[in-house]
């Protein structure tokens, strides 16, 4: 098999249309195909582009079509933790929405799901995203390929997805999951700190 690695979408839903015609891509049935060939998405689907759910729909059709396959990036993380109430602290949540500058980096994303059922159906979904992909020659993560960081993780669900324990870990400082190069919680606020 043959594979396109796509990355870093952020929205921008018609660039991808016109990346994915380029490459001989065709919309058949609902999904993007290519006759020989299959995408790897590497993550960050949102957040920054005027697109957000469109953006999202066309790789998730691809990939439950089996036309690609997907990974998360620290995006989807990020909404994943924006969404999640934090176990121990009711009302407040693993990624803190009193911090002006996660509101401010989710805000695309937000603006287009907030309070609608889409939302938690998207939040759903990239819960479903393995962290990495190993196939014959060919290996894909968002972040950094870290063999020692990838034994290390606990809790890590059926097909290498994350699970709520995983969550709550690589949401708390202090935990190894937690570190800022560390390949679940790769931070791109570059302020150590959700």
């Amino acid at each position: 098999m043959n594979y396109d690695i796509i990355g870093d979408i952020h929205g921008h839903a018609d660039a991808l249309k016109a990346l994915l015609q380029q490459m001989g891509y065709r919309d058949s049935g609902g999904a993007w195909r290519h006759s020989d060939r299959k995408a790897i998405f590497v993550g960050d689907f949102i957040d920054r582009g005027p697109k957000q759910v469109e953006s999202v729909e066309i790789a998730r059709r691809m990939v439950d079509a089996g036309a690609a396959l997907a990974v998360m990036g620290n995006h989807e993380f990020n909404a994943i933790a924006w969404a999640t109430e934090d176990p121990d602290r009711p009302a407040h949540f693993l990624r803190s929405h009193d911090r002006p500058g996660n509101r401010k980096q989710h805000a695309a994303f937000l603006e287009e799901v907030e309070g609608k059922p889409i939302h938690s159906e998207l939040i759903a979904w990239f819960k479903t995203l393995p962290l990495w992909i190993e196939l014959p020659g060919l290996r894909v993560i968002h972040a950094c390929w870290n063999d020692q960081y990838q034994k290390e993780l606990p809790g890590l669900g059926p097909g290498r997805t994350v699970t709520e324990e995983l969550m709550v870990l690589a949401s708390r400082k202090g935990h190894q999951v937690g570190r800022d190069n560390h390949p679940v919680r790769s931070n791109d606020n570059h302020d150590g700190r959700w």
